[in-house]
């Protein structure tokens, strides 16, 4: 658990602060803006595609199920992976599409996981807000088009950091999975079910909107990436901590 809180609030937020470490381009913050977009319509459409989860569904399951579908592991594999085939723009639009999983992963991904706070109005706003990803995304977006620099060394160390979320991802995700029953897994149908959607559903109406909307080709490619990424990282970090009434009440 703390390997967890050390990915999702120290490691992660860094990556994104790394990938505005650039030169100020108006076109790349236009294009920016339109993967938050995207990235935004994306994951609605992986809301949509989750309602299928309730069919024959077992309720002591289904919410996790449900997250699995719509939450791509677009920061922790998806981003890294843009960077290395782009380079920093690559984590640059990657974090466009982030902000919208981050927004939508700590109110519609909690809530039917059932960890919200039910707190609502500004109050609640501001608490969702409350969370480093979105003080490093500031604080880069700021930087970023104030044409502002890290000194060398703490650029140095940011970057680093940073590049180890998806290491610390997988060693996190590779300790759930030592203490799960791998074989019941793969002769689970529900599984290859649920795994549809994630992998074939989603990506092929992901492309399908990326082919009407016509985007710039680095663009495009990243929000495919993101889009086709396997079930977050997340779905175990969440799903680990559902409370036991909630599990009885499902």
């Amino acid at each position: 658990r703390h390997l967890t809180n050390i990915c999702l609030y120290v490691v992660n937020p860094l990556l994104i602060l790394s990938c505005f470490n650039m030169d100020y381009d108006p076109d790349d913050l236009r294009r920016f803006f339109l993967g938050l977009a995207i990235g935004t319509v994306v994951l609605f459409a992986g809301i949509l595609f989750s309602f299928f989860a309730f069919i024959k569904c077992d309720r002591k399951t289904v919410a996790s199920e449900r997250f699995g579908i719509v939450f791509p592991n677009s920061g922790f594999l998806g981003i890294p992976l843009m960077i290395h085939m782009f380079g920093p723009i690559g984590g640059f639009y990657g974090s466009a599409f982030n902000i919208a999983f981050n927004i939508l992963n700590w109110t519609f991904g909690v809530s039917i996981l059932g960890r919200t706070n039910k707190e609502k109005g500004i109050i609640g706003i501001l608490k969702l807000f409350n969370n480093p990803f979105f003080y490093c995304l500031g604080i880069g977006l700021v930087m970023y088009v104030t044409k502002l620099h890290f000194p060398g060394t703490i650029q140095t160390a940011v970057d680093n950091i940073g590049s180890m979320t998806s290491p610390i991802a997988m060693m996190v995700s590779g300790m759930y999975l030592a203490q799960a029953n791998v074989l019941k897994a793969f002769t689970d149908p529900r599984i290859y079910y649920i795994c549809f959607f994630r992998l074939i559903a989603v990506p092929l109406a992901s492309l399908g909107i990326l082919k009407l909307i016509g985007l710039d080709y680095t663009l495009a490619m990243s929000m495919m990436i993101a889009a086709a990424a396997p079930t977050a990282a997340t779905t175990i970090f969440f799903s680990n901590d559902i409370p036991e009434r909630l599990k009885r009440s499902r």
